[in-house]
C-alpha cells in the first residue's frame, strides 16, 4: 500500500501545469538562422541570421523585421480616436496619405513631382483682396479695388490639392458701435456655378479694424476661391483689404 501512494505522489508531481497558469520571463532568446523555420501556413516568430533581427512572420510567409515599417493603416475617411502624429490612408481620396495635425486632418502633398518633400509644402501662394467700399452682402476684389462687386470675383485658381491656411484682414475705418463685419473665403469647385462659404472667416467688430482666420480649407485641383463681405447696416466701415494664404 506505501509502495502505491509514492507512486501516486510521484505520478501527480509530474503531471503538465493547469493551462490556465500563468507563464512569466524577463526575456526570450532565440538562436538566429537562415531561411525561416516557420513551417508553410502558420505564423511564427524567429531571428535571422542575414541580418540579425528578430522577424515576425505570417501564415502567407511574409517577414516582418523588426524595426522596418511596411504599412500605413488604411481605412475609409478618418480615422475614429485618431491624435496627434497620426497618420493615415485614405481609401475613399485615391488612398492618399493623410495625417492628424494641430491644425486638423491635413492630406499630405501627393504629387512627389512637384517641388516640397513629403508633408512639407511648397512655397505657400499669398492673394490680396481689396475693396474700398461695400454695402450689403458683396464680394472684395483685387488691389486698387473701388466698390466692391455684386458678384464673385475669382481671386485664385488651385493648380493642385492645396489648403488654405490663414485669412487676415483689415479696415482703413472700423464698424463702430456694436456692429460687426464678417469676411469669409468662398470656393467654388465648378468653375463658379455655385459656391459656399468656407471655415476660413472672420469679423470687424465695433471699434476693431483687424480679424483672421487660421481654419483650415482643403482645396481641390482647380477650385475657385472669391472673399466676401457681408456688412451690416449700421457699419461705418471702409476701406477692406485681406490677405488669404493658400498652400
Amino acid at each position: 500500500m506505501r509502495a502505491h501512494l509514492h507512486i501516486l505522489a510521484l505520478s501527480l508531481a509530474f503531471l503538465p501545469a493547469s493551462a490556465h497558469a500563468d507563464t512569466r520571463t524577463t526575456s526570450v532568446s532565440m538562436t538566429p538562422m537562415t531561411p525561416s523555420p516557420i513551417p508553410a501556413g502558420r505564423g511564427g516568430l524567429y531571428t535571422s541570421s542575414t541580418d540579425g533581427k528578430p522577424r515576425l512572420v505570417s501564415s502567407a510567409g511574409t517577414e516582418y523585421p523588426a524595426g522596418e515599417a511596411r504599412h500605413i493603416y488604411t481605412v475609409a475617411g478618418a480615422p475614429g480616436g485618431a491624435v496627434l502624429g497620426d497618420c493615415w490612408v485614405d481609401s475613399t481620396d485615391s488612398h492618399r496619405l493623410y495625417c492628424k495635425e494641430s491644425a486638423g486632418n491635413l492630406r499630405q502633398r501627393p504629387d512627389l513631382g512637384v517641388p516640397g518633400a513629403l508633408g512639407i509644402p511648397a512655397s505657400p501662394a499669398v492673394f490680396l483682396a481689396h475693396a474700398d467700399t461695400a454695402a450689403g452682402t458683396k464680394y472684395l476684389g483685387g488691389a486698387g479695388y473701388g466698390a466692391a462687386s455684386a458678384l464673385q470675383v475669382v481671386l485664385f485658381v488651385a493648380h493642385s490639392a492645396q489648403s488654405v491656411r490663414y485669412l487676415a484682414c483689415t479696415a482703413g475705418t472700423a464698424p463702430g458701435g456694436m456692429v460687426s463685419d464678417t469676411l469669409t473665403v468662398q470656393k467654388s469647385s465648378d468653375q463658379g456655378a455655385t459656391w459656399t462659404d468656407t471655415a476660413s472667416s472672420c469679423s470687424l467688430s465695433g471699434a476693431g479694424k483687424t480679424c483672421y482666420s487660421a481654419g483650415v480649407v482643403l482645396l481641390a485641383a482647380y477650385d475657385w476661391l472669391a472673399v466676401k463681405i457681408v456688412r451690416d447696416a449700421l457699419s461705418v466701415s471702409s476701406a477692406f483689404s485681406c490677405e488669404v494664404v493658400v498652400n
